[in-house]
């Protein structure tokens, strides 16, 4: 006995039919789909590329429950009721959706830093959350590489020896040390993570530069994710 989407082959009953799509709307494959009727064990089935689920011979009149699953996606339950339907009627129950509630991964603000040569400075990392999932993670910052002329102190492990390195603590705060003899520009790159979709691989999500100028003067530093501008100041 088979279904494809609302055609029914064979046999007798219902069809609860529907898809799963992405927040922009786009089809999801590889989603686990579940309906669960009274007195009935729980049927799944998979989504093909087209994001379309389909149960066939569900019972008349019966109240369903479906969920989805995919992880790092969340989606919400959904409740549907079958009829008898007749000639000129049916008792299907088709268009259902499932709609990921999962965003993005953080968005890393803007920040301007300054810092001296022969000195440290405390940098509060920084990013843009969209809140989900629902209820959100914790937000956790990842340092993916670090400075080639100074160091990185973790407020609560000490300075950071390999990388990629997450702040411990659910941290958010990391102390920049250059190298006491070296005056121009350094940076670290880091990502951040809210428990919901991971960052993606590849570069990261934010690049921090800084300068360490010679004690006369000091540096403003304007950085943004993939490009970093520099405002000297006296």
């Amino acid at each position: 006995m088979s279904c494809v989407y609302n055609v029914f082959e064979s046999g007798q009953g219902q069809i609860v039919s529907g898809r799963v799509v992405d927040m922009a709307g786009r089809p999801m494959d590889a989603v686990e789909v579940t309906l669960e009727t009274a007195g009935d064990p729980p049927r799944t089935c998979t989504t093909p590329d087209n994001g379309i689920f389909a149960f066939a011979a569900v019972p008349s009149w019966a109240d369903c429950t479906l969920t989805a699953r995919k992880p790092p996606h969340t989606f919400h339950r959904l409740h549907a009721a079958t009829t008898a339907g007749g000639i000129y009627a049916s008792g299907n129950c088709w268009g259902l959706e499932f709609r990921s509630g999962a965003g993005g991964p953080p968005t890393a603000h803007d920040q301007d830093v300054s810092v001296v040569a022969g000195h440290s400075v405390d940098i509060a990392l920084a990013a843009l959350d969209d809140g989900l999932p629902d209820p959100p993670g914790r937000m956790q910052y990842r340092i993916v590489t670090g400075p080639r002329h100074g160091r990185l102190i973790d407020p609560a492990t000490g300075q950071i020896e390999q990388y990629p390195h997450t702040l411990a603590d659910d941290g958010s705060k990391v102390c920049y040390q250059p190298c006491s003899y070296y005056a121009g520009i350094d940076q670290f790159a880091f990502v951040a993570d809210d428990g919901g979709i991971p960052p993606a691989a590849g570069p990261p999500s934010f690049a921090m530069a800084l300068r360490s100028p010679r004690p006369a003067g000091g540096t403003s530093i304007s950085t943004a994710p993939s490009r970093t501008t520099a405002r000297a100041t006296s």
